[in-house]
């Protein structure tokens, strides 16, 4: 247990255990109006399509995505650009992280993408190999996977990786080849190899071209059909102007990210010797995801918002929140609430979200509350559940409702624990635990050497945030040098080129934007105040 000095015993006598407030003045109602007008626009465009708030990855890189590497780099082959490719920079983090993500492919699929990157230079053929060899051939049931792998198996057979010889493969196509009722997609693959090979394959049967292209299954069933056409097979319904017509309807509407629907859409408009520009359009904005070291692409990532995030917003926002709240939040937040696989913790944040500041929660929203507050009510919290309570009993509180009876046992104070003493001490500030007195007893020295402690830590450290928010209950005394240098500190944290008011997950601000900590910072004196005076 850590020991109390007198000092800090003295400290805690300050501290009104029942419900006790932060000593410290509010904040100038000027600097929290402008400090939530700025964050409320911040955030504004942070919306997604489902009325939530979005919180984005770390900012770090995106691993390699060989799967959409090896589409983007057939469309720029049939654009007639040149890509090209450097193996020589990647590095060893880069490569697993680039393998890791490939496995989640289906091993045909991924030998195809190992083989493209290959045949531009890339040393991917043992790659390849080794994801054919992790799919037996006579396990290959389905006859549209048995034309897919036959295909590969060609392309493998160029560059010497094949695990069927020669053989193998001239005797497997024809059969499958014969097969009346594979789809386009299938027959071209399977007519492709006939023709390299030389093979005397039965002409496929197939349906009637697609005349809507409204997913991908239809665009790969339209460019197959294409690709038969040019190649002297007869399709059913195929028109050559139709299906430029609607390529480039498709190119024009399909989001960032489509990779296989952008390279089969352009390979339409390449066979019909049509304008493509719509397709280089498509390829320019693929370019952000390019890695300029190995001319491969990066992971698309369409952000979602989250019940977390915007319960977040809501905290930072205050009323202002409610002006965010669309009936596509509305909605969204009612089809998770009518799940039964809910946490309690994301439940308890959905209803704060849809109820309306200074607003009580409706009836069946409040006996829901209230079941929660009873679930915790006389628990005695063990460590390994101690970040799970704090959120509840803190999510509990912002909705007007305090269980009885919470202890929590005491949890050294180390690097892994930290943020968990802090969210500990929160509460027991803040008046939810019956046991607060003992809390703050045993961490007496910690608090007493929290400002310390503030004014020397990297701002960039994970709990510099956590641990600002406990500063507001202590009393520091009259510092003003002390409250200018965390102040500067905090300002180091505020600001990403898109969010310039947002706090930053590091001092750089390359690490991205959070939502979650920008709501912990604009609660606390200092936050409210270096967000309120922070310009672009």
């Amino acid at each position: 247990m850590v020991r109390a000095t007198t000092v800090a015993l003295a400290l805690i006598t300050t501290m009104s255990i029942s419900g006790c407030a932060p000593h410290v003045k509010e904040p100038e109602s000027a600097t929290q109006e402008r400090a939530r007008s700025y964050l409320a626009e911040d955030l504004a465009n942070l919306m997604d399509s489902n009325g939530l708030v979005i919180n984005p990855g770390d900012g770090s890189p995106r691993p390699i995505d060989t799967y959409s590497s090896a589409w983007l780099l057939t469309m720029m082959d049939d654009l007639g650009e040149k890509p090209a490719l450097s193996a020589a920079s990647l590095s060893e983090d880069e490569a697993a992280r680039m393998r890791s993500l490939a496995a989640e492919l289906p091993p045909t699929w991924r030998a195809w993408s190992w083989l493209v990157m290959a045949n531009h230079g890339f040393p991917t053929s043992t790659d390849a190999s080794n994801a054919l060899t992790g799919e037996a051939w006579e396990k290959i049931v389905d006859e549209d996977d048995r034309a897919l792998r036959l295909w590969v198996e060609d392309l493998a057979s160029q560059q010497g990786v094949a695990t069927m010889d020669a053989h193998e493969i001239d005797a497997a196509v024809p059969d499958a080849s014969a097969n009346s009722e594979l789809g386009a997609p299938a027959a071209w693959r399977l007519h492709r190899v006939c023709d390299h090979r030389n093979l005397k394959c039965k002409a496929p049967a197939l349906p009637s071209a697609p005349s809507k292209i409204p997913d991908i299954a239809s665009v790969l069933e339209l460019s197959a059909s294409a690709e038969l056409v040019h190649s002297g097979v007869e399709v059913n319904g195929y028109d050559g102007p139709t299906a430029v017509e609607l390529a480039v309807a498709s190119l024009k509407m399909l989001p960032d990210g489509n990779d296989i629907a952008a390279a089969r859409l352009t390979r339409i408009l390449v066979l019909e010797n049509a304008d493509t520009s719509t397709a280089k359009s498509y390829l320019a904005r693929a370019s952000d995801r390019r890695d300029p070291v190995t001319g491969l692409y990066r992971q698309h990532v369409d952000y979602q918002g989250t019940v977390a995030a915007t319960y977040a917003a809501r905290t930072a926002l205050g009323p202002r929140f409610d002006d965010l709240v669309s009936t596509s939040t509305r909605d969204t937040v009612a089809d998770l609430l009518a799940a039964t696989d809910v946490a309690p913790s994301t439940r308890l944040q959905a209803i704060a979200v849809i109820t309306p500041f200074g607003e009580s929660s409706n009836p069946a929203h409040r006996a829901e509350i209230r079941d929660v507050a009873r679930s915790l009510t006389g628990l005695d919290v063990p460590p390994d559940r101690a970040s799970s309570v704090t959120e509840l009993l803190l999510l509990l509180q912002d909705l007007g409702e305090q269980p009885t009876g919470v202890h929590f046992l005491p949890i050294p104070v180390t690097d892994e624990t930290e943020e968990t003493v802090a969210r500990i001490l929160l509460c027991a500030l803040s008046g939810l635990i019956d046991n607060a007195e003992e809390i703050l007893e045993y961490y007496a020295d910690y608090l007493h050497e929290l400002p310390e402690r503030l004014d020397s830590n990297e701002p960039s450290s994970s709990t510099f945030i956590a641990e600002l928010t406990l500063l507001d209950f202590l009393e520091i005394g009259d510092n003003p040098d002390l409250h200018s240098r965390l102040l500067n500190r905090v300002e180091s944290r505020i600001g990403c080129p898109e969010t310039p008011h947002l706090a930053s997950r590091g001092i750089s601000g390359a690490q991205g934007y959070d939502v979650l900590l920008t709501a912990q910072l604009v609660n606390t004196q200092i936050g409210m105040e270096a967000i309120g005076d922070h310009t672009d």
